[in-house]
């Protein structure tokens, strides 16, 4: 393969009577080199720290002949390569979890014949947040929810706020409450979220509409998981506004079409979506920390054979 590298990159080139490529590439990758690495660099804070050549190839390696060089990369393949293997499993199982997650939504939002469709705007309050540079010398410091916080599961995560001025009658608006719904206006326009607290103090940006449900016609978290199923079904992408990224806005949110049934079928599809997300959830984090262990291994396993601590 031929091409071009920039200056921020160095190419490396084994000399073969001296370096098995495989080997290298596994040392390269262990935590041991990776450290050392970095304990060779300059610079200020971590995202602008670099090791240059000068400096990199002062650094030490331990280099076994080529004998051994070859039986610890052959090693490392077969083990690495079932480590690799038992993560992509884990990867796909979570992928189909997804997939039947999706398959759920789409089935119990088929809408029946005797429902009818209802606009988003009859049964609830739509309300765009505030732009971040309007009346920024007025009113005080306030924390703020905005895309990044409305994560894809379906929650709020209220880590990381950022903060800007607002009046006390803006902060007063644009509060949110137990059984508000979150919409992403821009970027992944309609990925939403639902609120089980109160959240006392903190508001939104314009980049999020506050969807807030008349309670006394819909379930506000039925009206959530409606909103998801437009959302994956991709009825929601089809109403974009598109300039240089996706926009769903309070007028289209408005118009949007769900199916309301009666308040007893609504509790029954909240009720089972809510048993497969429990158990789904459940299933997702022991991968995730099943997989987080296969690569510490895998790791592990890397550094302690290229730096002669397992005898091959």
């Amino acid at each position: 393969m031929t091409g071009l590298v920039s200056v921020v990159y160095t190419v490396l080139k084994p000399r073969v009577e001296y370096v098995e490529s495989r080997f290298a590439e596994y040392l390269l990758k262990s935590k041991a080199f990776q450290d050392e690495y970095y304990r060779w660099g300059t610079g200020i804070v971590d995202d602008l720290w670099s090791t240059r050549y000068d400096r990199f190839a002062s650094i030490r390696i331990p280099l076994p002949d080529l004998a051994t060089q070859r039986r610890i990369a052959d090693r490392l393949d077969r083990e690495t390569g079932e480590i690799d293997s038992s993560v992509k499993e884990l990867d796909e199982y979570v992928g189909l979890l997804e997939k039947r997650k999706r398959s759920l939504y789409s089935g119990l939002f088929a809408k029946p014949e005797t429902c009818k469709n209802v606009s988003l705007g009859m049964i609830s309050s739509i309300l765009l947040g505030k732009m971040l540079d309007q009346g920024k010398n007025y009113g005080e410091q306030t924390p703020y929810l905005r895309n990044t916080n409305v994560r894809p599961e379906g929650v709020v995560d209220f880590n990381d706020l950022k903060e800007m001025r607002m009046t006390e009658g803006e902060r007063v608006k644009l509060d949110l409450r137990k059984n508000d719904i979150l919409m992403c206006e821009g970027g992944d326009a309609g990925r939403c979220a639902f609120l089980r607290e109160d959240a006392p103090g903190v508001s939104f940006q314009k980049a999020l509409l506050r969807i807030r449900v008349n309670n006394r016609i819909a379930l506000p978290e039925y009206v959530f998981h409606a909103l998801r199923e437009a959302h994956f079904s991709g009825r929601i992408a089809l109403d974009y506004s598109v300039s240089t990224i996706p926009h769903f806005t309070a007028e289209k949110a408005e118009k949007l079409k769900i199916y309301l049934p009666d308040l007893e079928r609504q509790k029954e599809i909240v009720l089972a979506i809510n048993r497969y997300l429990d158990f789904s959830r459940s299933i997702i984090t022991e991968c995730t920390a099943l997989k987080e262990l296969l690569l510490k291994r895998r790791q592990v396993l890397i550094t302690d054979m290229v730096t002669g601590k397992v005898e091959v």
